[in-house]
């Protein structure tokens, strides 16, 4: 990400990196913030929302776990926010951790890609 974000920077396109120590505490945030709100009418933004709430643009969320761990924050994205998640859905490959993140996409080049097609920018990448 780090890379990709420097990548971007090149061209000119701002970046915040945000490293996901705990994609499931994430998750499990959104949905108490989510079940309170429901119950007993209090509310409290889930801690992810409110990060994401401070920038604006795409957010593209690359993981070397499967796809869908991603997706288990999408619900508490802010806004009309574009997301868009990268991940490793494969079984059985065995190679560096470089050629793996080329194989599945999530190498810089790829993530500087799927950046730029969210903006609706184009770049020789």
């Amino acid at each position: 990400m780090i890379k990709a974000a420097r990548q971007l920077a090149r061209e000119g396109i701002a970046v915040d990196v945000f490293s996901i120590t705990s994609w499931s505490a994430l998750a499990r945030d959104g949905r108490a913030c989510h079940e309170a709100t429901n119950t007993d009418g209090s509310s409290r933004e889930p801690f992810i929302t409110g990060q994401l709430a401070r920038g604006g643009g795409p957010i593209v969320a690359a993981t070397d776990y499967v796809h869908a761990v991603p997706e288990s924050i999408r619900a508490y994205i802010p806004g009309a926010r574009s997301y868009r998640t990268l991940g490793t859905d494969g079984f059985g490959r065995s190679d560096t951790r470089a050629a793996l993140r080329e194989f599945f996409r999530l190498d810089a080049r790829s993530i500087v890609q799927v950046a730029l097609a969210a903006l609706g920018a184009t770049s020789g990448y």
